[in-house]
């Protein structure tokens, strides 16, 4: 028992469209593996074949740069390059605390971890010392430094202990990004629980060098200064979602990317654009990646609702020490998404991280971009989910997980609460692992529930006035509907919209943090949140007392899982609360009848209570009903409605606000 009580009603709301997105693919996944296998070999046909032989300037200098590489030809004739999320950690987010040496005593070092996953540009050098044989290559053809450097954050050894990856003992698989989403399905069908994914698909400017050194990757026919794709939820982001939603064990860790420092050409210069399946030069003026604000410049893939996206910050050597010391670096993307969710999720370290790469086996390089501090928190995750299963004896959802890295982060960015450009905070490891190890002795601080359709879970939480409370709530989403393609489409993608209510003891409403999309660089305030698939509650508390903490649900769903984090506050079954009977003391006189009784402060259960009055009956009978007398806020109250002669019984009834 978690104090927790589930209540159904027969009342059903159908509000418009609250079901159309349950209608998008809702396949078994092995016919969802057969729509992807189908789309994929389309988009790979004759058009795809004749852009691969093409071998003039502007397609010899894309076919040259080994961080971009076409994948297909979308039925438009748009073709889709993948790109790598590059530029040319373990402290900055306290994992090295969880290390065998680290002082939070945990000694976590990935060892014994199999189920950790990448895909990435090409092969990892597996020869490399730093590996020792735990890396193995599924697929990859090419050795690849990108694929060498991501794979060294995660688990390299630390045989140059300035290279030691985050999980430096644990197993690793490895694919290229060809075929990527089959291979997630395949990998999450035999156990993958955590997959690295350092690329996406290229978007808005990129720079390749020659004459003509700017590509713009945007659609013309949508629109010819913004690239549509900077925070749409595609039908590739979609998928992702589902492959979540078939292996709901299953957590993808994807980089926000490093858009935000591309601006494009100077007005009036020629650059490269898509017509007609060919590049072809234009002076088109264009915006920058992000605009002149920086905000609305994360791909596509980075905005499904079930994955973790990583944004980059600049190192921390000396480790957190408070909001100021996290400093964004010029590149990392920024959200929101669309419809206005809080991408990215976090931040991890993505500066200057020093790590293993291809000319020797025992080659290093220093390497910055999202693309580091993407296996920065990927391999840290790894552990935790091996410090779970260990300590707790089972496999946590991929929304736990991701919740808890959410709920344990540190603040970070100008203001109070989540925004746009940090997420919801800097990774803190540690905090994370030393919640997980408290679950073990008070097992309410992580909770896995499942809400039904018209239910509401109500936990009681005794919270003290003073006390730093967070309360974090996340869960799986169904897929939603992509919009039509155009700019900024703002149509809701979240489907099963799930709130998190608590009530203080005297029914003060504490509400999750919302941003608004319209204002991007505005502070975080509270709210009723239908935008985002993790929910949070942040509080001082005020009062001394029994707090209802509520999940609940709009619309229609089918039953939800969800994952709840509760931190500065204690779990009680306190679910009706009454409170203990006050002891009367009588004082007669000729003319009156004084009575006194010290304090409630506490109900049957033994739990605290905020006591708002007292009422005061009599009856001239024990066994006759009682009148109600008076209600008064003190603890005593004098009564002058007797006479000489009479009988007088009286009771004090204590009313807290739950009474």
């Amino acid at each position: 028992m978690h104090g927790r009580m589930t209540c159904i009603t027969i009342a059903i709301l159908l509000p418009v469209g609250s079901l159309s997105a349950q209608t998008v693919d809702l396949d078994r996944p092995d016919r969802l593996r057969e729509r992807i296998a189908s789309e994929w070999r389309a988009k790979r046909g004759i058009e795809f074949q004749r852009m691969q032989q093409l071998d003039d300037g502007p397609h010899r200098l894309l076919q040259e740069d080994q961080d971009i590489e076409l994948m297909y030809v979308e039925p438009s004739g748009f073709p889709v390059y993948y790109c790598v999320d590059n530029l040319d950690a373990a402290r900055s987010i306290s994992t090295d605390d969880v290390w065998p040496e680290g002082v939070a005593e945990l000694n976590l070092s990935g060892a014994g971890i199999g189920f950790l996953g990448m895909w990435d540009s090409g092969a990892v050098l597996t020869g490399h010392q730093e590996f020792g044989g735990r890396i193995t290559v599924i697929d990859g053809g090419m050795v690849s430094s990108h694929a060498t450097n991501v794979a060294g954050v995660l688990v390299s050894a630390g045989v140059d202990e300035d290279a030691r990856g985050m999980a430096f003992e644990a197993d690793l698989q490895a694919w290229d990004w060809q075929d990527d989403f089959l291979e997630m399905l395949d990998a999450a069908s035999e156990g993958m629980r955590v997959s690295n994914h350092s690329y996406g698909w290229t978007t808005g400017w990129r720079y390749s060098g020659g004459e003509e050194p700017w590509y713009w990757f945007g659609e013309p026919e949508v629109s010819e200064t913004e690239d549509y794709r900077f925070g749409f939820y595609s039908s590739a982001a979609m998928d992702l979602d589902l492959i979540t939603q078939y292996y709901p064990q299953y957590l993808m860790v994807r980089s926000a990317g490093n858009d935000r420092i591309d601006t494009g050409p100077e007005e009036g210069i020629e650059h490269f654009v898509q017509q007609d399946g060919d590049w072809i030069l234009s002076t088109t003026v264009r915006q920058s990646d992000g605009g002149t604000s920086g905000y609305d410049c994360l791909g596509s893939k980075k905005t499904a609702k079930n994955i973790l996206t990583v944004g980059a910050v600049v190192d921390l050597p000396d480790g957190y020490a408070g909001p100021q010391s996290v400093v964004m670096t010029d590149f990392s993307n920024w959200g929101p998404t669309d419809d206005g969710r809080i991408k990215p999720d976090i931040v991890a370290n993505g500066t200057s991280l020093y790590t293993t790469d291809i000319d020797h086996a025992a080659d290093y390089s220093s390497k910055s971009g999202t693309s580091m501090a993407c296996p920065n928190a990927a391999g840290s995750i790894a552990m935790l989910g091996q410090h779970y299963q260990n300590l707790l004896g089972e496999v946590p959802l991929a929304a736990t997980m991701k919740g808890l890295v959410i709920h344990t982060a540190d603040e970070a960015g100008p203001h109070e609460g989540p925004d746009y450009m940090f997420g919801w905070g800097l990774m803190n490891t540690r905090a994370a692992a030393e919640l997980i190890s408290l679950q073990v002795y008070e097992d309410w601080h992580i909770i896995e529930g499942e809400l039904p359709d018209q239910g509401r879970d109500e936990y009681a939480l005794v919270i003290d006035a003073g006390d730093e409370v967070c309360i974090t709530m996340c869960w799986t989403d169904v897929a939603g509907t992509p919009p039509v393609e155009t700019v900024d489409p703002p149509d809701p993608i979240l489907v099963h919209d799930l709130d998190l209510v608590l009530m203080s003891p005297t029914e003060v409403a504490h509400l999750p943090w919302i941003l608004d999309p319209a204002f991007p660089s505005f502070t975080a305030t509270r709210g009723d949140n239908t935008r985002d698939n993790v929910e949070q509650i942040r509080l001082s508390a005020t009062e001394t007392g029994l707090y209802g903490l509520s999940v609940i649900h709009k619309g229609v769903i089918d039953p939800q899982s969800y994952s709840l984090f509760i931190s500065g506050a204690t779990l009680t079954e306190c679910l009706d609360p009454k409170p203990v009977a006050p002891e009367v003391a009588i004082v007669y006189t000729m003319v009156s009848v004084e009575l006194s009784w010290p304090p409630v402060t506490e109900t049957v259960e033994g739990c605290p209570i905020v006591v708002e009055y007292y009422e005061v009956w009599k009856s001239s009978d024990y066994l006759a009903p009682f009148s109600l007398l008076d209600v008064v806020t003190a603890t005593e109250y004098l009564d002058w409605t007797g006479s000489g002669g009479t009988t007088g019984f009286y009771r004090v009834v204590a009313v807290g606000p739950d009474s």
